[in-house]
């Protein structure tokens, strides 16, 4: 019979109460097995029950030293000694062998770690507190109640009983810290000042305990005086490496309204630390991330984020260290014990040490360390997530097949869904890509259109649905393409990267038309451009004509045109002094984007053409002859001052550049047109006011999925709205999360004054900070600003729809 089998049969004896039976069981099995350590603990138990005493003690003993011989020894052989203590501790006890019985059950509090089994730790007081060792007991009940992994009521009324039934005279200065931690409110408590003057005075009576000097800290933070708990709090971390300390002292910072630098923390090794000790202030330290994130708007990007996760992850790194030795060793605490803390450990360590910082393939091994220990389904999301992030496709697969074996239905597979058909994507396997929409779509419970409170599952939903169309296009599934284009050109989580998955699609299948219908649907309609005549040489008429366009009578008197691929560069001006005097109009030509280095600029050779207005002489005006426009053409080789440089040449001599100038006039007017036209004062103040009455206070935004919007004002009055675009996951939803390209697109209303109206202004930021104003000769960068505005508010609108049902 197999040791499993044994095993059955035996505790099915037991339960019977047929024990002398289960016993021979147990003798034959273990001549079978002689060194199974499951069957040794039956043998010991069984021995218990027929109070054979002294053989069971002996038994557990040979148990245990079995046990932790076996190879290779794992994190739960320490937990199952644990348990093995714990009963021999009980059988001590009955056995009135008091010290003996105190010693397995501390034993057992350490090998069994902090949640596995939380009445141990009380009991150990209990025997503790009636064996006259108030201190210890003391000691005990203080550890149970901050470090075991429950504390109720029920539990804190009788111990807080026990501790008092010592009268107020005692010096038993553990007693009084207990009581002291038995008697801390609760965070609402409305009494907190009474609570605060109490635990004061019992504080007076431990001796300045350092853990109750922490007790005192808290009351005095919950009862208002942040300044007296950080004063305890710094004398407690002079004494005690405790780095959950560490972030609450940052926390009171922020509370009093002092600098908070969280990057600046620095974890501390120290032998009485636990790998618990870590674990819980890495835990307590992303909260306050979370708290600053959301209150203060900080740490909203992936670049911030992963930085001040890699501070996390040090104390995490610390904790796995101390976890690993306890569980190679044995040397360690209960907080070093608790395998499943260290599994859950590994998986944060692998998300904020490495995941973060875009490390994915050295996090990958975390991830099955934890799995290995306590194989909960967020373990092998993360490893799926950077298998497919360092190109793991079929590794990548073994997870996602992994899950829904281990799991089926109990876990969100919509989490994973677009990151597996990215995987299938890659491998060439679009059969198993519409597999998986088939699998989410019938596990998911809110269609697309309704999804707008939950961001990353819509983003998810969309980023599936375009590796779905790109799948049955080649399978030449053409129905089912035209399905999911309509449903996602319906969507206002459109972007440029589902569109140009549409496009591949439908070029997959031939469909040029519809391609083109695709990577065009967010393009707004441009303004109506003018017609361009039909020359190819300069005339007079085209050039009056550019004196009449809005981008060179909206402020800026000038329309600057950078070079496109053939390098020509324009600069139109209207009204100015040129080389060649005064003009109605002109632009200065010259090949290159070329920058002035000091006094020493790099000779660049440059046309002037424009329209020379000319008065008639003296016997012309007698015959009634008006003023004469003529084309007129100047020629430099260096482009520099002084005009006596300049000559004047034929236009004939002219580079062949007129058309694209015209084209590019024509296009830089027209967006302009766009952008100011539909982005107006009236509309940019209608935003920010719907932004306030959505709760999205100045200097803060709302994430939209496809962008950031918020509203912001400065010292002058000046209003904004920011748009923050990332481009790279604006561009394909299928990138990795971290991929970080922001852009800030600001639409500002400077305000009006006695003499001026008020008036819009735009202007952008990239992602390193350097910023600039749109203007008229920047045809794409207008473009993009009407367009990205215009998307932004369709989705707040239905964003405002969706808070006010």
């Amino acid at each position: 019979m197999s040791v499993e089998a044994s095993i059955e049969s035996i505790d099915a004896l037991h339960e019977e109460d047929r024990l002398e039976a289960a016993l021979a069981m147990a003798d034959d099995a273990l001549g079978q097995h002689p060194g199974d350590a499951g069957l040794l603990l039956r043998k010991a138990r069984l021995l218990g029950a027929l109070d054979r005493g002294d053989e069971a003690m002996d038994m557990y003993e040979r148990q245990r030293v079995t046990l932790l011989a076996t190879r290779p020894r794992t994190p739960h052989h320490w937990q199952e000694a644990g348990f093995s203590l714990y009963e021999q501790a009980h059988l001590a006890r009955r056995l009135g062998r008091g010290p003996e019985s105190r010693a397995l059950i501390l034993e057992a509090v350490a090998r069994l770690g902090s949640i596995a089994l939380p009445a141990a730790w009380y009991e150990a007081a209990d025997w503790a507190w009636e064996d006259g060792e108030h201190d210890v007991a003391g000691r005990l009940y203080h550890d149970a109640m901050f470090k075991a992994g429950e504390c109720f009521d029920r539990q804190i009324q009788p111990i807080v009983e026990r501790l008092r039934s010592l009268g107020e005279e005692h010096s038993h200065h553990w007693v009084w810290t207990a009581l002291m931690r038995a008697s801390l409110p609760e965070a609402d408590d409305p009494d907190q000042q009474s609570h605060a003057r109490a635990i004061a005075a019992m504080y007076e009576r431990t001796g300045g305990l350092p853990a109750a000097l922490r007790i005192r800290a808290r009351v005095r933070e919950y009862a208002g005086d942040l300044e007296g708990a950080a004063a305890d709090l710094d004398a407690y971390m002079a004494q005690v490496p405790d780095p959950r300390a560490q972030v609450w002292r940052v926390l009171l910072d922020y509370k009093m309204g002092q600098p908070v630098d969280l990057e600046g923390i620095r974890w501390t090794e120290h032998r009485k630390l636990g790998g618990g000790d870590y674990y819980s202030a890495g835990c307590e330290f992303a909260e306050v991330v979370e708290l600053l994130k959301e209150r203060e708007g900080l740490y909203t990007n992936t670049i911030d984020l992963a930085r001040v996760s890699a501070v996390e992850g040090e104390a995490y790194e610390l904790g796995a260290a101390r976890f690993e030795h306890y569980f190679a060793t044995g040397e360690g605490g209960p907080l070093d014990a608790e395998p499943h803390i260290y599994a859950m450990l590994c998986n944060n360590l692998a998300i904020n040490g490495y995941y973060r910082q875009e490390r994915f393939a050295e996090a990958i091994p975390w991830h099955e360390k934890g799995w290995a220990v306590s194989p909960f389904w967020e373990q092998y999301h993360g490893r799926l997530s950077c298998q497919t992030r360092s190109g793991q496709w079929a590794g990548a697969v073994e997870s996602w097949k992994v899950l829904n074996h281990t799991f089926g239905s109990q876990w969100p597979a919509e989490q994973l869904a677009d990151e597996v058909a990215w995987a299938y994507d890659q491998l060439e396997q679009p059969a198993q890509v519409l597999e998986v929409l088939a699998h989410c779509n019938a596990q998911a419970n809110t269609p697309l259109q309704e999804l707008i409170a939950d961001i990353s599952a819509e983003t998810r939903r969309v980023a599936l649905m375009a590796l779905a169309a790109k799948a049955a296009a080649k399978l030449g599934q053409r129905p089912r393409v035209e399905q999911i284009t309509r449903e996602l050109l319906a969507s206002d989580r459109l972007s440029e990267g589902l569109c140009q998955h549409l496009a591949q699609a439908w070029r997959l299948l031939g469909d040029e038309a519809q391609a083109e219908r695709c990577a065009q649907a967010l393009n707004t309609p441009a303004a109506e451009q003018p017609a361009l005549p039909d020359g190819h040489a300069p005339d007079v008429a085209t050039m009056l004509g550019w004196t009449e366009l809005l981008a060179l009578n909206d402020g800026y008197a000038v329309l600057r045109l950078q070079p496109e691929a053939s390098g020509w560069q324009f600069e139109l001006r209207k009204n100015g002094e040129s080389e060649i005097g005064n003009q109605p109009i002109y632009v200065q030509i010259r090949q290159g984007n070329h920058e002035t280095d000091g006094d020493s600029p790099a000779p660049v050779p440059t046309w002037h053409l424009g329209v020379l207005s000319e008065q008639p002489g003296i016997f012309g005006r007698l015959r009634g002859k008006g003023s004469s426009q003529r084309l007129c053409l100047a020629h430099s080789p260096t482009g520099h001052a002084p005009p006596a440089e300049w000559k004047d040449i034929p236009p004939t001599q002219l580079p062949p550049v007129w058309p694209e100038l015209q084209r590019r006039v024509a296009e830089a007017n027209a967006a302009w047109q766009q952008l100011t036209g539909s982005i107006t004062v009236e509309r940019i103040v209608a935003t920010i006011e719907k932004l306030h009455s959505l709760g999205v206070d100045h200097s803060r935004d709302i994430n939209l999925g496809t962008c950031r919007i918020g509203p912001n004002i400065n010292d002058a009055g000046a209003t904004w709205v920011s748009l923050t675009i990332d481009r790279k996951l604006d561009t394909d939803p299928t990138l990795p999360d971290l991929a970080y390209d922001p852009y800030h697109f600001i639409y500002q209303v400077v305000p009006a004054t006695d003499s001026t109206a008020a008036y819009p202004i735009y202007g952008l930021q990239d992602g390193a900070g350097s910023g600039r104003h749109i203007e008229p000769g920047d045809a794409a960068l207008a473009r993009a600003a009407s367009q990205l505005f215009e998307r932004a508010i369709k989705r707040l609108d239905r964003w405002a729809r969706a808070a006010a049902q």
